[in-house]
């Protein structure tokens, strides 16, 4: 890679970073604000799936959006935007305060990686691929590996705003580099935009989240969410049709007749939701249940962090090796078999042996996630690049989120509904249910071409 390629994947892995800062600190710090704010703290899933909500109906915008005025506005005013919106989840006196500024962290976190990341594929080529996401994933993996003991350790002896108030430097020195070295790449002849397609399925995502959201918490009155859920059917069936006809969907689900993509998205989506429960629910299970400080939960947690860093320098040899369906399958049953290992943890279980188990999942769920972002774009054409890194995006953050109601209703219902926090055989079921969850994923990816799981191309890329 040339230094240019090399400064872009830069700006992407610091985007990346602050995005990994934003997900591994709150999930420490949930106990603690769950205790200033007098609330349970499974109620705070919905500090947790703000973001994630915003983030998956905005992305769909972000490919859009830089062709149309520029990469570098786009990305300038997202951090803006962002920067504004930390600062008041840092002032948050209650719940609603804190997730109404997640949820405009997430306006900002929308466009931050999808466009940074879109200028990377446009500097790098098809052979180029993997080194590209290795420069960009191990920087930002920085961040995740930092962010449990960080924030324990500003949660145990400052207080909760601090992790927010950290961001701020991160992303003045991100605001910096951009202005040096990110470029200004748009479209001569950008599409029109695709209102209607932006309110069926920005609603229906809305409405999906927050009927799952309703669900954790609806005690007996369950119809206020089912009435959620219904609507999210109704609108995501009318996006289904309008993408059909429309010239230029804001979500073209013609794409997913490319067979990598589309394996690529849906295991991915199956597989990121089981995943993202591990930083809420552990955090609030060495707390809030276990009794562990703060600053010993970040300390445990970090070790996933650890695993996933280590994996990026193994990645390419083993998915040269073993191909896309070897590695998906296959790792696929060990990230589920790290989860249900979770399952067994107690207040006597050696810190060692916790941290193990979370360093081993966090090396297989990273691998995972590296073969899954190569696969994603490998048989591609440029012209759609754009408009498959906001889908693709979307998806993740969609995959995350419902991944986080899910783990909250989960543990509810297996708590019996009372609304409190749950003792430690429920979570231990609940990790059971989510390594279950992980194994659907493997029925998608057997659909994989068994010579190697994709087209020549990702084989190539592979070679160099």
């Amino acid at each position: 890679m040339t230094r240019h390629q090399i400064s872009i994947a830069l700006i992407v892995s610091c985007a990346m970073f602050i995005n990994a800062l934003s997900q591994t600190t709150l999930g420490t710090a949930l106990p603690s604000i769950a205790q200033d704010f007098g609330i349970a703290p499974l109620r705070l899933s919905i500090a947790v799936t703000a973001e994630y909500l915003t983030l998956a109906v905005f992305m769909p915008m972000s490919g859009w959006l830089a062709d149309r005025f520029g990469a570098r506005p786009v990305f300038f005013a997202a951090l803006v935007v962002y920067m504004l919106a930390t600062v008041g989840c840092a002032l948050s006196v209650n719940l609603e305060m804190l997730v109404s500024f997640r949820a405009l962290q997430g306006v900002g976190g929308a466009m931050l990686i999808p466009v940074s990341r879109l200028v990377l594929l446009k500097v790098t080529s098809r052979e180029q691929l993997v080194q590209a996401m290795t420069w960009v994933t191990i920087p930002a993996l920085t961040g995740t590996v930092m962010g449990p003991p960080v924030a324990g350790l500003l949660v145990t002896y400052a207080s909760w705003p601090a992790i927010f108030w950290a961001y701020i430097p991160v992303c003045l020195a991100l605001l910096a580099l951009a202005a040096w070295k990110l470029p200004d790449f748009r479209e001569e002849s950008a599409p029109p935009f695709d209102w209607t397609g932006f309110a069926y399925s920005g609603l229906g995502i809305a409405a999906l989240l927050l009927g799952l959201d309703r669900l954790a918490h609806a005690a007996r009155e369950v119809w206020p969410p089912l009435v959620y859920l219904g609507a999210a059917a109704v609108l995501l069936t009318l996006y289904t049709r309008h993408a059909r006809r429309a010239e230029a969907p804001i979500i073209d689900l013609r794409l997913l007749e490319v067979p990598a993509y589309r394996i690529a998205l849906i295991g991915g989506l199956i597989f990121r939701s089981a995943q993202a429960t591990m930083p809420f629910l552990l955090p609030i299970l060495f707390q809030s249940v276990f009794g562990w400080s703060a600053l010993t939960s970040g300390g445990l947690t970090f070790a996933s962090a650890i695993g996933a860093l280590s994996v990026k320098f193994a990645a390419p040899m083993v998915l040269r090796i073993a191909g896309f369906r070897g590695v998906l399958l296959v790792n696929g049953v060990l990230a589920a078999a790290s989860i249900i290992g979770c399952a067994f943890f107690d207040p006597q279980t050696p810190h060692i042996v916790i941290m193990t188990v979370l360093f081993l999942g966090g090396w297989f769920r990273s691998l995972q996630y590296t073969a899954l972002n190569v696969l994603t774009f490998a048989d591609l054409g440029q012209r759609d690049i754009s408009r498959a890194t906001g889908v693709s995006s979307m998806l993740q953050r969609l995959g995350q989120a419902f991944g986080v109601g899910l783990a909250a209703l989960v543990t509810l219902i297996l708590s019996g509904g009372s609304g409190q926090t749950p003792d430690a055989a429920h979570f231990l079921w609940a990790f059971v249910f989510f390594g279950l969850w992980t194994l659907l994923a493997q029925i998608i990816f057997v659909q994989l071409d068994p010579m190697d799981g994709a087209s020549a191309r990702p084989r190539r890329a592979l070679r160099s």
